[in-house]
């Protein structure tokens, strides 16, 4: 699941309909899923532009935790919940954790 690509570079949720990058997403939460579903909140977020931003500033504590001897969780996914119509959360982005390009739904 996750957003995908457009030519006007806007995300098409099957649900939600075209979600722009920058489109003002009130308090949206940025969430860090592992492969075997085990999750960890990162951040709250207003766009999917600033969520891209703080998964990249996430991944890279990580990493340097890491290196540190660390043993971080290692997210496959980062998730953008946002409420919806309702006034529920929601997942309407999935960005690859490696690349953070949009996973197709």
């Amino acid at each position: 699941m996750s957003c995908m690509h457009s030519p006007t570079n806007n995300r098409r949720h099957p649900l939600y309909g075209r979600v722009a990058a920058d489109a003002d997403l009130g308090i949206a939460l940025l969430i860090a899923e592992t492969e075997d579903s085990q999750y960890e909140p990162v951040s709250p977020v207003a766009t999917i532009n600033e969520a891209r931003e703080m998964a990249a500033g996430d991944m890279r504590a990580r990493m340097r935790s890491l290196e540190k001897g660390g043993t971080p969780s290692c997210p496959a996914i980062y998730e953008i919940w946002s409420r919806n119509d309702r006034g529920h959360y929601a997942v309407i982005c999935q960005l690859d954790a490696a690349t953070l390009e949009d996973v197709a739904w």
